[in-house]
């Protein structure tokens, strides 16, 4: 017994994710990916194939006006923002668009046709939990370290929520950020300019880091407006070339980005004539200013300014805007968790620290947002719901039994939750910030402090109770 338990002791104190890990993060991801068809998801697989049928029919103008016919009564009518992300599916989903096309079956009725379309995500994830393992052995020359930061990426459990759960193209988003971020610190310059332009253009969130990168890492005031020229030059040139597509102005007009950014002036407080200052608005000039006169004496220096600044612009969205979708903290995967590298004596604080913002913040979401592991929105068409003949079970979420067991504490409950995430995420900011030296580090220790396990499965397995939740009350009707 006592061989035993030595045995599992040193399987627990192991230096590196143990293989079990991996493999039950991975069934965590295909069970989610067999359980959900999130109705943005199947909107962007419609979207997506819109393209192949313009094409077919020989008049791409028409993609937007034969969008909003909304063939398939989804829940978004109007196609918006760049098409960059959607073209790239459209090719992915050729196989299943030929199936829809010729043969007739609808993809948004089938669910493996629709599996199809989800593995083009977990594909660009692939692709960016790639990528970050190269940058982390390209910092930090650590394998250990390397193998957890990818690691913890990938168990990020909005990446979970933002891949296999909402389906969102957020993660093309972080795979061309995190492709452009390596060039860069490979001294790769253009290529850097190039992929974030392209990030950027997918979704303009990534503009948010992109400004302080590049004050960072160029001076001269004209170099800047060329640079970032570059980084919204897709932009212009798509708007360019659809700006008379027949149904164009309406689409955009549909959009959401009005919304998003009354969200980034909505904190604040009154000042000068009655006028309200802008919180988010106000750091993120600071942060600018600080990218601006920071000059690094060292490439080791630089290369955490960059993930600093990659990261701190995300940080402050999320503590200072009034409005972003539930699974929008995936833009922080998987640059937060490479910047914990840096600072190998605070890497087990700062995993507590991550585990309970965004833990709280998950906790809040459960609470507050009725999209959130929703049966309703989220099931309807998944693999799932044909085997348990979903359609004749009642709507099942989280929300309304959570709020019920609450009662009158409800409100207080959102406000310590979200209280937590914001001081948590502050914390997060200050000590990561590269020059600030919390705690002294010895000479030659460079060790970082790998956190305790049962943190990490805390962190990895935070999901798991909710779509149990779901799936046995969906079963048992």
């Amino acid at each position: 017994m006592k061989n035993i338990i030595e045995r599992c002791k040193k399987i627990y104190n192991k230096e590196t994710p143990l293989k079990i890990e991996w493999i039950v993060a991975i069934l965590i991801a295909i069970i989610m990916m067999l359980m959900f068809s999130y109705i943005d998801f199947k909107s962007l697989t419609v979207w997506s194939t819109n393209i192949l049928d313009c094409i077919a029919k020989g008049d791409i103008t028409d993609y937007y006006s034969y969008t909003a016919l909304n063939e398939y009564n989804l829940q978004h009518q109007y196609v918006s923002g760049t098409l960059y992300s959607l073209i790239l599916w459209a090719i992915w989903n050729i196989p299943i668009w030929g199936i829809q096309y010729f043969a007739g079956k609808s993809i948004i009725k089938n669910a493996i046709l629709l599996i199809w379309s989800k593995l083009f995500l977990v594909l660009a994830l692939g692709i960016t939990l790639f990528i970050t393992y190269k940058i982390c052995k390209e910092l930090f020359k650590d394998n250990k370290k390397s193998l957890w930061i990818t690691f913890l990426s990938a168990t990020f459990i909005y990446t979970y929520i933002g891949v296999f759960y909402a389906g969102q193209n957020d993660i093309i988003i972080c795979m061309f950020a995190v492709m452009g971020l390596y060039y860069l610190i490979k001294g790769k310059n253009i290529w850097f300019y190039i992929l974030s332009s392209i990030a950027i253009s997918i979704k303009y969130f990534y503009l948010i880091p992109y400004i302080p990168i590049i004050l960072l890492t160029e001076k001269k005031i004209w170099k800047i407006i060329l640079k970032l020229g570059i980084g919204v030059a897709p932009i212009a040139i798509f708007k360019l070339l659809v700006r008379n597509f027949p149904m164009y102005s309406i689409s955009e007009a549909a959009n959401y980005s009005d919304s998003i950014l009354n969200g980034f002036l909505g904190s604040g407080l009154k000042v000068a004539n009655g006028a309200t200052l802008s919180f988010f608005i106000l750091a993120f000039i600071i942060i600018c200013f600080i990218a601006y006169i920071t000059k690094p004496k060292t490439k080791e220096l630089k290369n955490n300014y960059v993930f600093y600044f990659a990261v701190a612009p995300i940080i402050l969205m999320f503590m200072f805007s009034t409005r972003y979708e539930f699974y929008r903290p995936i833009l922080l995967m998987p640059t937060l968790m490479i910047l914990y590298g840096f600072k190998p004596q605070l890497f087990r604080i700062n995993v507590i620290l991550d585990t309970f913002a965004f833990g709280s913040y998950f906790m809040f979401s459960l609470i507050h947002e009725k999209y959130l592991f929703n049966s309703k929105f989220s099931m309807s068409g998944s693999l799932i719901s044909k085997v348990f003949d979903i359609k004749k079970m009642g709507t099942v979420n989280l929300k309304e039994p959570l709020r019920g067991l609450l009662g009158n504490n409800t409100n207080t409950i959102e406000t310590v939750l979200i209280t937590i995430l914001f001081a948590t995420l502050g914390i997060i900011l200050i000590i990561n910030y590269p020059k600030l030296n919390i705690i002294k580090k010895e000479k030659n220790n460079d060790n970082f402090e790998k956190p305790e396990r049962w943190i990490i499965w805390i962190r990895s397995l935070m999901v798991v109770p909710a779509i149990a939740f779901l799936l046995f009350n969906v079963i048992r009707g």
